[in-house]
């Protein structure tokens, strides 16, 4: 049989830069869109207005890596961008190379003003719920940039322009915007949110970083969004953290005594003794195999009130030391004493930690 003649190469593709794909895109008229790019950066609103109002074709707009309208609404040029939006409202939607809208950039700034305009002059086919679902490179929503810009009342827009979408997408390290905005101290969003449906699902659910949201209000020290979790009964006060702790033992631990005390005053009397006595044995645990070498065996821990024992220090306990905190729990106004009966391998330790608590001013 006669050998088959071998296939002739194939001349290599040429890779054309990306600039040269957009240009060619623009219908062969790479300088309409260097004049508005002229315009724009001389910040020359009537000469971008005569540029696109003579431009047949306005594509350019919108299929580019950097899109004007982008560039615009990040910078908080509101005039440019209603300059832009007059001439084509779909440049509103329009997407950079990270998957970015206009409106990204506008809530990342935390401009209300921008914000409000994309979504007063959108093309009426494109509905808000749509715009706010639109995720980025890093899965962040519209609504996720707002939260991140710190304005509570631009995401209270853009919640309520998007009739609430796009609240049950994750950013691309698993946050919620629920938690991102607890963690904002954004107490009316976080509110607003949890009363969505499966709102308080996500309160309980345990982020990324092992923190439902009871604990990441504790651990940010945003005391006023830990009451309102708890008077709704979002979240239960023994809702547990990855590590085991309640957020009664993360707020004693971190020394937040506000958040401590709201705490002490809503969580039932019997998972405060309970969280207190779980995190006083756990400091004991550290303490004891750092002063003796050794671990506890076992644990006898009592509460007493003013009169009823000696007060005494432990030598091992110093003053303002780690157990001055934890006893900031017990009842307002009592000298409260914590004797703590510890058997170290063979040997006992008696340690008496009396603290004065204080009522609150």
């Amino acid at each position: 049989p006669r050998p088959r003649p071998r296939p002739r190469p194939r001349p290599p593709r040429l890779s054309l830069p990306l600039c040269v794909v957009s240009l060619m895109s623009w219908g062969g008229k790479p300088s309409m869109a260097g004049a508005a790019m002229n315009a724009f950066r001389e910040g020359d609103v009537q000469k971008l207005k005569d540029v696109l109002s003579s431009s047949d074709d306005i594509s350019f707009l919108s299929n580019s890596p950097e899109p004007l309208p982008c560039l615009a609404a990040r910078q908080g040029a509101s005039e440019m961008l209603d300059v832009i939006l007059a001439v084509d409202p779909w440049s509103a939607v329009a997407m950079d190379a990270s998957f970015r809208t206009p409106l990204h950039y506008a809530c990342m700034q935390g401009n209300r003003e921008v914000a409000r305009m994309l979504l007063e002059r959108k093309p009426g086919r494109v509905a808000c719920n749509i715009m706010m679902k639109q995720q980025d490179d890093f899965k962040m929503t519209p609504i996720t940039c707002a939260i991140l810009s710190g304005r509570e009342e631009l995401v209270e827009d853009m919640l309520e322009a998007g009739s609430f979408s796009g609240i049950d997408l994750p950013s691309k390290d698993g946050l919620y915007p629920l938690q991102l905005a607890c963690s904002k101290g954004m107490s009316r969003v976080v509110s607003s949110l949890c009363s969505q449906p499966h709102g308080e699902e996500l309160a309980q659910r345990l982020g990324r970083d092992g923190n439902s949201l009871l604990h990441r209000a504790v651990l940010e020290g945003h005391t006023g969004i830990v009451k309102m979790l708890l008077e709704r009964k979002l979240c239960p006060p023994e809702l547990l953290d990855a590590s085991g702790s309640t957020a009664m033992e993360l707020a004693v631990s971190l020394g937040h005594t506000d958040a401590a005390w709201v705490l002490y005053d809503l969580v039932p009397r019997k998972i405060a003794r309970e969280s207190i006595q779980k995190l006083i044995e756990r400091k004991i645990e550290e303490e004891t195999m750092k002063m003796f070498g050794c671990r506890v065996e076992s644990f006898d821990i009592n509460a007493y009130e003013e009169g009823e024992l000696e007060e005494e220090v432990c030598r091992a306990v110093e003053e303002r030391g780690p157990w001055m905190n934890l006893l900031n729990i017990f009842p307002r106004g009592l000298d409260s004493l914590l004797q703590v009966d510890l058997s170290v391998d063979e040997e006992e330790y008696l340690l008496v930690v009396a603290q004065a608590c204080r009522s609150r001013a």
